[in-house]
């Protein structure tokens, strides 16, 4: 945890860069918290006090930096949710998109990326943008090693939750 801690410091002005995953997450849980436990969205359940720890978290930082790639893996994740909540839904991410940072990288740029077949459109344009710039926070285990191996400062929330 000393790590993390002192990495959350260094980033706390300049940004967090959320993944997709844990982003979908955030968004469901800070729209209604009872969508946590069923929401097909949502590769693996959230207990409301594990979506308070990343709210939390990620509420320690001054900016919450994204992607373009990012926000359509969002939006389409929450068409998974139950049809009744869509529009409410998507007005309420409406406006949360307009309080996000968004970086880009064009998906030419990406895609000329070696690890781009290893990792697709969103996480290879993570990999672009957050070296000397962000922190990324992400549940996927194979983003998280590759970017510490780069020496890219990254926390896999995974780690947060079991530790909780």
């Amino acid at each position: 945890m000393p790590f993390q801690l002192e990495v959350i410091g260094k980033y706390r002005q300049r940004g967090v860069l959320v993944d997709s995953s844990l982003l979908v997450v955030y968004l469901v849980g800070l729209f209604d918290p009872l969508q946590l436990h069923n929401c097909r969205a949502i590769k693996s359940s959230f207990t409301r006090p594990e979506f308070e720890l990343l709210a939390e978290l990620i509420g320690a930082f001054e900016r919450i930096i994204t992607t373009p790639h990012v926000l359509t893996e969002v939006s389409n994740l929450a068409g998974r949710l139950p049809q009744r909540m869509h529009g409410p839904f998507r007005s309420f991410f409406s406006e949360i998109i307009g309080k996000l940072e968004e970086e880009t990288r064009s998906a030419r740029q990406i895609a000329g990326e070696e690890r781009f077949v290893r990792f697709g459109l969103t996480d290879t344009a993570l990999m672009l943008i957050a070296p000397g710039n962000y922190l990324v926070l992400t549940e996927e285990l194979a983003l998280y090693e590759h970017l510490s191996r780069a020496g890219v400062d990254v926390i896999n929330f995974n780690h947060i939750r079991l530790a909780a």
